[in-house]
């Protein structure tokens, strides 16, 4: 089970300038493989597309989105473990969490559509 972001109506988000980052960005790379790992994914590989940095709320603390896909590229069959994500990475109180706003973890199956998301420039 995965914890789901929402934007409810109400929240304030002000329209920060969003720095996109270096998708080979080893930090990342290692939060984006653990979580990887914690979801079940045995040889994540991340493939990292997208990574912005952003401060959403106006607080001063930036919020970071990284986007990453691994899908069979007949994008009509998927292999276990396949998966697209958009993870967040925000600071909540006093600790630094990772939140999946997209997680499609893709079943053995064939004959069937994957989905890729990916992060626009904010």
């Amino acid at each position: 089970m995965f914890q789901v972001l929402g934007v409810a109506h109400g929240w304030s988000i002000l329209q920060g300038q969003a720095e996109e980052l270096s998708p080979r960005n080893d930090t990342y790379q290692q939060i984006v493989q653990d979580w990887l790992k914690e979801a079940g994914i045995g040889d994540p590989q991340p493939a990292l597309l997208h990574i912005y940095r952003v401060d959403l709320e106006g607080d001063g603390v930036d919020e970071i989105f990284i986007s990453a896909t691994r899908l069979d590229d007949s994008q009509h069959t998927t292999r276990k473990g396949d998966y697209s994500i958009v993870l967040m990475r925000k600071v909540g109180g006093n600790e630094t969490v990772t939140v999946p706003l997209i997680a499609d973890i893709m079943p053995p199956v064939t004959n069937c559509a994957s989905r890729r998301v990916r992060i626009r420039n904010l």
